[in-house]
C-alpha cells in the first residue's frame, strides 16, 4: 500500500467511484485544470471496501479518499470524507494561487458572509441530504430514501418528507441573481451539490411517485441554476454523464428501484406521505 516517492514525492492518490459526493472533487480537478496532477484509482484497487487494505486509508469503509505520498519531507498520509479531500486538494494544488483558493471559497478576504454562505450550502446538503452520518447497518443518508433497499417503509416515508424539506432549504439560501449558488462566480458550493441532483431529477420520481418536475416545484432558483450549470461549463458534461450513467446502472437499471416504488405504492405506502 506503502507508494515510492519519484523525485521526492509521487502524486496525490484520490479514490473515487463516479458517485455525487466524489463528483464534487472531480469537477473541482477538471474546473481548475489540475487532473494531471492527481492519480485516479477505485476502491477495488485497494481490495474493496471492506478490506483490509482500504480500511487502513479509510477506517469507515466509505469513499472518496485520499493517499498523500510520503515525500522528502512528510510521511504518507490517508485522508477521507469527500469535503476534507475537496479542501485538503484545493488548498495543496492551489497553493501558489490564494486568488483562486479564495475564488473557490467565496469571495476575497473580507468577504465573510459570502464565504459563510458558500460553507452554510455544503453543511445542508451534507448533513441534511447526502450522509448518513453513521456506518451501522440499517443507517442511511437522506438522499438514500430513493435507492437504498430494506428501509423499514416509514422511515423511508419519513426520510423523503425530509428530502422536500432540505430542497426549499437550499432553495431559500441560493441567490437571487445567480447564475450560481452564491452569485455570479462558481464556488465550491456549486461542486457539492450539483451532482447530487443528477440523483434526485430522476430518482425522486422513479423511486417515490413524484410527479415530474416536482423536484422543481416552488423552487425556481434551484431550476434555472440547474439547467445553467453544464451550459456554462460544459468542459464538466463527461464527469456528469458518468454520474448519469451511475445512477442508470446501479439503480434505474437494476430492478431495484421498481421494488421500491411499488412498496410506496401499496396500502401501507399510500397511508404515509411522500413529500
Amino acid at each position: 500500500m506503502s507508494i515510492p516517492p519519484e523525485d521526492g514525492g509521487s502524486k496525490p492518490i484520490l479514490i473515487s467511484l463516479p458517485t455525487n459526493n466524489c463528483a464534487r472533487i472531480l469537477l473541482f480537478l477538471r474546473l481548475s485544470g489540475l487532473e494531471d496532477q492527481v492519480e485516479i484509482k477505485t476502491p477495488k484497487d485497494f481490495g474493496g471496501l471492506n478490506s483490509p487494505e482500504y480500511r487502513k486509508i479509510n477506517p469507515q469503509g466509505k469513499f472518496p479518499a485520499l493517499i498523500i505520498p510520503r515525500s522528502e519531507a512528510s510521511v504518507e498520509s490517508f485522508w477521507f470524507e469527500a469535503q476534507v479531500v475537496l479542501d485538503l486538494l484545493k488548498n495543496k494544488l492551489l497553493a501558489g494561487n490564494p486568488d483562486k483558493i479564495a475564488s473557490w471559497n467565496g469571495g476575497a478576504a473580507g468577504s465573510a458572509e459570502q464565504q459563510a454562505k458558500v460553507r452554510l450550502l455544503i453543511q445542508v446538503h451534507d448533513l441534511y441530504l447526502a450522509s448518513p452520518n453513521s456506518t451501522q447497518p440499517g443507517s442511511i443518508a437522506t438522499q438514500g430514501c430513493l435507492y437504498k433497499g430494506d428501509v423499514p417503509l416509514k422511515e423511508r416515508s419519513s426520510r423523503a418528507v425530509e428530502l422536500n424539506k432540505q430542497l426549499s432549504v437550499l432553495e431559500s439560501l441560493l441567490d437571487e441573481s445567480g447564475p450560481y449558488c452564491c452569485g455570479a462566480e462558481i464556488t465550491l458550493a456549486d461542486l457539492v451539490i450539483y451532482p447530487t441532483f443528477l440523483f434526485l431529477a430522476p430518482l425522486t420520481e422513479a423511486a417515490l411517485g413524484w410527479p415530474a418536475g416536482k423536484v422543481w416545484d416552488g423552487r425556481p432558483k434551484l431550476q434555472k441554476w440547474f439547467g445553467n450549470f453544464e451550459k456554462a461549463n460544459p468542459e464538466v458534461e463527461g464527469i456528469c454523464n458518468d454520474v448519469r450513467g451511475f445512477v442508470q446502472n446501479s439503480f434505474l437499471g437494476s430492478g431495484r428501484i421498481a421494488k421500491i416504488r411499488e412498496a410506496v405504492e401499496s396500502e401501507e405506502g399510500k397511508a404515509l406521505p411522500w413529500m
